[in-house]
């Protein structure tokens, strides 16, 4: 594929393509599942006792389905193809649109009474579909990210201001090109454009800009002090057929800003309860069922680790500690004890380093591979904490960290975590509290059911190869 292919005609292109790949996807988990019900080793547990049907009959249906299949997944927008969707996020995108669509297929398959489909078979086309689909969406991503990389395809842009916001916005652009924008530079509002590269001309050239630069999208980013600007700037941009972003000052770095309407008002919803209804109800019977499971599973290896203790050094198996978790509220976190008894006798409060004197020899290997973890399973079974969340810190560190790290009390707004997005970023221990603290608001923003499920997984190869923990 060459470099004619240009943003524009690719926002066509990967959404077409993922619907024939689609389409070709419903059809064939149609006929796969035929094969396995009939004709497949699976006959020896599910006997076939009616004698196997026509497969005309089901590849005529596989062509409703398909049809019914990609209607239902363009209403629930997955063919608004986000880079930054994980592929377990598309998994469970894929998961909602095939349980949506299965019902309006039973519909059908009773209306059309001349023929009476299998049920496993359609129990064997909900899992193959949804194996296919996800596969096959990795794949389209894979391939878009590539061309985005080598610059096919991508949307060209420009940022519209001179302040720090505009230079954020293009330092992302820039440093993500894997999300399909190719930043040329800077449209400058007012002053000479000191700092800014590169230049690509001023507001009031806008128009010659776009001409010649052939821009698909302008992003207006401008701080605080040049807000008096925006209607200059917007009555400059009339007129001009492509898209312009407006980023409102802070909030696109610090918030998940989403349109809404009161009584016919629109508004712009910078703030929201992140886990409200019944999103709070799922996170919490997720961890219930976590910690049950995990508690169960790893009574054995905690008795162990609490006899190794007990015997390593002197003084109680299991370490307390004060920490500020939801809504600011204090709770007492449980570890196994790792340092020396009265650790911070002298020091006070302070963070554990690498090669810390004050850990003992059966601590420095439970650190290491977050094994004096474990007994807050008994936190997030309470209700205290969260599988995954903000790492809850003591009060005595919340009490400076508000004072200067910006909205660093935003962290509080869900339940801490025992693992979380920062630490699985390499941001543990004695790092960066400004970066850990964007990263635990992202993820307070962003929350979702398989934003978890990817944070576990992570979780667990840091844990295997013993990285970023002491």
């Amino acid at each position: 594929m060459n470099r004619q292919l240009t943003g524009a005609k690719a926002e066509v292109i990967f959404p077409f393509l993922a619907v024939l790949l689609d389409a070709a996807a419903i059809i064939s988990s149609f006929g796969i599942s035929y094969w396995m019900r009939f004709y497949s080793p699976l006959t020896m547990i599910f006997p076939v006792t009616r004698g196997i049907p026509e497969l005309g009959q089901y590849w005529t249906f596989s062509f409703v389905a398909m049809v019914i299949f990609c209607s239902v997944f363009a209403l629930r927008g997955l063919y608004r193809l986000h880079d930054r969707i994980s592929t377990i996020e598309e998994f469970v995108r894929v998961l909602q649109g095939t349980l949506l669509t299965m019902p309006w297929l039973f519909a059908v398959a009773f209306l059309y009474r001349d023929f009476s489909y299998s049920r496993l078979v359609f129990l064997l086309i909900i899992i193959t579909s949804i194996i296919i689909l996800t596969a096959e969406r990795a794949l389209i991503k894979s391939f878009q990210r590539k061309l985005y990389r080598r610059g096919v395809g991508v949307l060209k842009a420009a940022v519209c201001g001179g302040g720090e916001l505009a230079k954020e916005i293009n330092e992302r652009l820039v440093g993500n090109p894997h999300l399909g924008y190719r930043s040329i530079g800077f449209i400058k509002v007012s002053g000479s454009g000191e700092g800014l590269n590169p230049v690509v001309g001023s507001i009031s050239e806008i128009d010659e800009i776009v001409r010649r630069e052939n821009l698909d999208m302008i992003f207006i980013a401008l701080d605080h002090e040049d807000h008096h600007r925006l209607k200059d700037v917007i009555r400059q941009c009339e007129g001009i057929n492509l898209d312009f972003l407006l980023a409102p000052d802070q909030i696109i770095l610090e918030g998940n800003v989403q349109p809404c309407h009161v009584a016919g008002v629109p508004l712009l919803k910078i703030k929201e309860s992140p886990l409200f209804g019944w999103k709070g109800i799922v996170k919490r019977a997720f961890d219930l069922f976590v910690s049950s499971l995990a508690l169960i599973s790893f009574s054995p290896l905690m008795l162990i680790i609490a006899l190794l203790v007990k015997l390593g050094s002197k003084g109680p198996v299991f370490y307390k500690q004060e920490r500020v978790g939801l809504d600011g509220r204090e709770f007492n976190i449980s570890k196994f004890r790792t340092m020396k008894p009265q650790a911070e006798s002298k020091t006070g409060p302070v963070w554990a380093k690498k090669e810390d004197v004050r850990t003992t020899g059966v601590g420095k290997f439970l650190r290491k591979y977050s094994l004096d973890e474990l007994p807050q399973l008994f936190n997030v079974f309470k209700g205290n904490m969260s599988i995954v969340g903000p790492r809850p810190e003591r009060p005595h560190f919340v009490k400076e960290f508000r004072q200067s790290v910006p909205h660093y009390l935003e962290r509080h707004r869900v339940r801490s975590g025992m693992t979380g997005w920062a630490q699985v970023n390499g941001l543990r221990g004695d790092t960066s509290i400004e970066q850990r603290t964007r990263y635990d608001i992202y993820y307070v923003e962003n929350w979702s059911l398989a934003f978890d499920l990817r944070i576990i997984i992570m979780t667990v190869k840091e844990v295997i190869s013993g990285e970023n923990a002491y």
